[in-house]
């Protein structure tokens, strides 16, 4: 008799779960997490120039062969940055000469920074300060400014009557370097 009173609770507690899972109504469920998300900006910066720049003769006979190079760059920084050069392979024998000093070159038109100033004289043995950025600065118009920025660099080589007629080229390097 225990034995059927159990075996009929038991059909009477299932058919009584049953009932209750299938007249409960379904509720919708919303859950929301949050993600945080970050990133670290580091200082940066990068620059462009032109393959190659033909320096070309101003009317008469022995003037100075000019030519400009439009340098555009980028920055982000947090205690500035600077653009340096340096001629990483001279004219060759025969013709002008870096390292005599005959390169010079100005800066002008620094969108963001400070360019150099006055003629300066190109070198092979050293890098020189073409453009200066100051600390917290960086490109684009939320920052003030145009993105990229531009920067122009002058070339002044003299027509020495001394050189040898030829072809004659160089290559500089420019850096670009933020902290």
């Amino acid at each position: 008799m225990l034995r059927q009173t159990i075996q009929t609770m038991t059909k009477r507690t299932a058919a009584i779960a049953a009932l209750l899972t299938l007249s409960s109504p379904a509720y919708p469920v919303t859950v929301t997490v949050t993600e945080s998300l970050s990133a670290v900006f580091n200082a940066a910066g990068k620059l462009s120039v032109p393959g190659t720049v033909t320096l070309t003769q101003g009317p008469g006979f022995f003037n100075s062969y000019t030519g400009s190079v439009l340098m555009t760059y980028r920055a982000r920084t947090v205690n500035g940055a600077t653009i340096t050069m340096v001629v990483t392979s001279d004219f060759p024998a025969g013709g002008p000469s870096v390292a005599a000093g005959n390169l010079t070159y100005t800066c002008s038109g620094a969108t963001l920074g400070t360019a150099c100033t006055g003629q300066n004289v190109a070198s092979t043995t050293s890098t020189t300060t073409v453009l200066t950025v100051p600390a917290n600065s960086c490109t684009g118009t939320s920052c003030g400014n145009a993105d990229p920025n531009s920067l122009t660099l002058t070339f002044t080589l003299p027509d020495n009557p001394t050189a040898q007629t030829g072809s004659y080229s160089a290559n500089v390097q420019f850096t670009i370097s933020a902290t």
